[in-house]
């Protein structure tokens, strides 16, 4: 019988032979059941000692110090999140649970029992039949360390704590994690497909995306990431089930059902149940449901915390008061979450000249979905009336910042996912818009290039001739650098995803370059389409004008030129990529990615590889054609054609091959180029977007509308992203009617 590992902190399998990798347990759906009928107690909890783990041997010596730097990684990250958030202020929110009703967890186990796991550490209360416990905060590590498969499920309503609950959990692990212990690391559940790709192979590409060097390969050809993952080593902490694309729960959960990898897994309780409902709650897996906050936990805190606590009195008398108004109990409702309290505190410590006491105004809001709207809807005005953080000069207007984050929420709502990537920035535009903003983007710089290489190598027709042959030169190159990325885009949709290299020179001693085969592969084939492409936008300007030989002889200068160029162009690229794939190395796995380090490294990484293009397939074209040319010249001579390529022509055409296809490259078919080029040009011409995009998505973080995960942002809260959509969206659609009212003939009132 199969059943599922316990391979978490204190349980059972903890401290297993190292000697092979783990590779997880696909198991049934009735047999991890019967597993849970002979060792689950109401639900999975289970109270039981910790095994003490083996030290690490053999081929777990890798995946060992792989974990060490991840947790290390993990633990500063979410550290720094956890001061932003301001999780211990003075007075901080509570955060309670219970146990969750017996139908969002699992009841394979049957039976009853006359005391609740941890009922002694957390306090006992009864419902029914059954005893529930109940706990705070700082209770959930004591809770989880009992389960006996290491599965939990933490459900509550929208803004109740789920987050910072499974923060807290993830650092006071962390905090107290023995050696070969799983390192418990957070993943936002939102970007799962489960349709596309199994949780296992998720897990591995999240850790590759969040952590540094984990794409490193081991002497087993695995990478890091990949030899955590299956040897157990990682504790996933999947944070929002309920932001899984609709219609995918369902699949989502069958999923994590057919693994038996211990996790715990936070979710709106509607979407779980419903999921549940239709499937089967996750096997072997106890459950937590956070409680609402109490009008006295309200007004301690505000008390405590507020600019002003008087001006809260009228509305904190109101939530005391018994029998409550019908406003107070309106309001009661609302600020019975951490979210909503947050967010009111901050909409009127932001603005003195308001009155809390405008929240009871029950004809203006009517119903506890109205004042949450106002709330909500005032957060970024309000998060944007306070002064900058340090170290940032710049203040954004509130009102430019709500329609710039509003542009932001409704691009992660067209693409289905709550991770704000910056190499995703403007992929929610059409392939055509892309194309056409790479292509006068590339264009512009590369004509820009060609007119100064002409004015100052070949000096013919001054200044007029150099502008007209770097419109002519820059209108084809953007063009064709436009369609390599829209064909970039649709086949290679891996070439916009940011390198996590770092470049050294010289090269690191012993560093496996398994990469540089088929970077060499791949760079021969593309520098042959690039040499062919050169080749056609070289000599498309005399094909227009009329040829003095007649077509005829433009084509044959065609071939010719394809026979030199193709053949230079795959050699320079073949070796600039070589080259770049051999001087790369992993980045260190002691350091976590945050978004904005990752952008500058991609940057940095870039720049490289244009200085490494530039000299090497300029000194490729200039020379080899010169040696081509000269060849021509001799098995021409006598035949009626000529030949003139002098040393001006040489060193013009090496200059302007070497730095188009660079910056062409670079623009059409990397990350940063696709940054560079949408949103920080792009975009915010359009207005969608500030033009100092870095520093406003800092500056949003700091302010705690934004929140960092791994490598991306996200929205504090799912509920926020969705109240900017939908004013976005509004906002659009009134300004299209506008411009439809403005356009249509005027019409005499009858």
């Amino acid at each position: 019988m199969v059943v599922p590992d316990a391979r978490q902190p204190g349980g059972p399998g903890h401290g297993d032979d190292g000697d092979e990798p783990r590779t997880h347990n696909r198991v049934t759906a009735a047999a991890v059941g019967t597993a849970v009928q002979v060792g689950v107690v109401h639900g999975g909890l289970h109270v039981h000692p910790r095994d003490q783990p083996g030290p690490p041997t053999g081929r777990a010596a890798l995946p060992d110090e792989a974990a060490e730097r991840l947790a290390r990684a993990a633990g500063s990250q979410w550290r720094r999140e956890e001061g932003r958030r301001r999780v211990w202020e003075p007075s901080p929110l509570p955060v309670r649970w219970r146990l969750a009703p017996g139908g969002s967890t699992d009841r394979a186990a049957g039976g009853s029992t006359d005391r609740a796991p941890d009922a002694h550490d957390a306090g006992p209360g009864t419902t029914g039949d059954a005893v529930v416990a109940t706990g705070r905060l700082d209770d959930v590590v004591r809770v989880y360390r009992r389960l006996r498969f290491g599965r939990l499920v933490v459900l509550g309503r929208p803004g109740s704590g789920k987050t910072v609950l499974t923060l807290r959990l993830v650092l006071d692990l962390l905090d107290t994690r023995a050696d070969r212990d799983p390192v418990p690391v957070v993943f936002s559940l939102g970007s799962w497909d489960p349709t596309g790709i199994e949780f296992e192979d998720w897990l591995i590409d999240r850790l590759v995306r969040d952590y540094a060097g984990l794409d490193a390969t081991g002497p087993d050809g695995r990478s890091l990431a990949a030899a955590l993952v299956e040897a157990g080593r990682v504790l996933p902490v999947l944070d929002g089930f309920d932001e899984i694309a609709d219609g995918l729960h369902h699949a989502a959960l069958d999923e994590l059902n057919a693994t038996a990898t211990p996790l715990v897994l936070t979710s709106r309780t509607g979407q779980y149940e419903a999921a549940a409902t239709a499937t089967r709650p996750l096997i072997g897996a106890a459950g937590i449901e956070l409680l609402d906050l109490t009008p006295d936990d309200v007004a301690e805190h505000l008390s405590q915390t507020a600019r002003d606590p008087g001006r809260w009195t009228p509305v904190l008398d109101e939530l005391r008061a018994r029998p409550r108004t019908d406003a107070g109990d309106t309001l009661a409702a609302v600020l019975s979450t951490p979210l909503m309290v947050s967010l009111a505190r901050g909409a009127y410590d932001a603005s003195p000249d308001r009155d809390p006491a405008e929240l009871l105004d029950t004809g203006r809001f009517g119903s506890p979905a109205g004042v949450e709207a106002h709330l909500l809807a005032d957060y970024t005005l309000a998060a944007y009336r306070r002064p900058p953080h340090d170290g940032l000069r710049r203040r954004w207007e509130p009102e430019d910042a709500e329609r710039w984050l509003g542009y932001l929420a409704w691009h992660l709502t067209e693409l289905g996912t709550p991770d704000l990537d910056w190499w995703k920035l403007g992929a929610a535009l059409g392939h055509r818009t892309r194309a056409l903003a790479v292509a006068l983007v590339s264009g512009l710089v590369i004509g820009l290039v060609e007119a100064i290489v002409v004015a100052a190598l070949v000096g013919t027709g001054g200044l007029t001739s150099a502008l007209g042959a770097g419109l002519v030169v820059g209108s084809l190159a953007g063009g064709a650098f436009g369609v390599v990325n829209r064909l970039a885009g649709r086949h290679l949709p891996a070439a916009f995803e940011p390198s996590r290299v770092r470049v050294r020179i010289p090269p690191v001693a012993g560093a496996a370059h398994a990469g540089i085969v088929p970077r060499l592969r791949w760079g021969l084939v593309i520098g042959l389409v690039f040499g062919l492409v050169f080749t056609v936008v070289r000599k498309f300007p005399l094909g227009a004008a009329g040829f003095e030989g007649g077509f005829a002889n433009w084509v044959l200068l065609v071939l010719f030129d394809a026979v030199v160029f193709g053949p230079l162009f795959a050699l320079g690229a073949g070796i600039t990529m070589g080259l770049t794939a051999w001087l790369e190395t992993p980045l260190d796995t002691r350091s976590a990615v945050s978004p904005l380090d990752l952008l500058r490294r991609n940057r940095a990484n870039t720049a490289f590889r244009v200085l490494v293009v530039v000299p090497v397939l300029g000194l490729v074209i200039g020379v080899g054609s010169g040696l081509a040319f000269d060849l021509a010249r001799v098995l021409l001579a006598g035949t009626g054609f000529h030949v003139r390529w002098d040393a001006a022509s040489r060193i013009s055409i090496g200059l302007v091959a070497g730095l188009g296809c660079g910056i062409g490259y670079a623009f059409s078919a990397t990350a940063w180029g696709r940054w560079a080029t949408l949103a920080r040009v792009w975009l915010p011409l359009a207005g969608r977007l500030p033009w100092a995009v870095p520093a406003f998505l800092d500056d949003a973080h700091h302010r705690g509308v934004l929140r960092q995960s791994g490598a991306a942002y996200q929205f504090r809260h799912a509920r926020l992203q969705e109240q900017l959509d939908r004013t976005y969206r509004d906002a659009r659609r009134n300004r299209r009617r506008s411009g439809a009212r403005r356009r249509r003939p005027g019409r005499r009132s009858p």
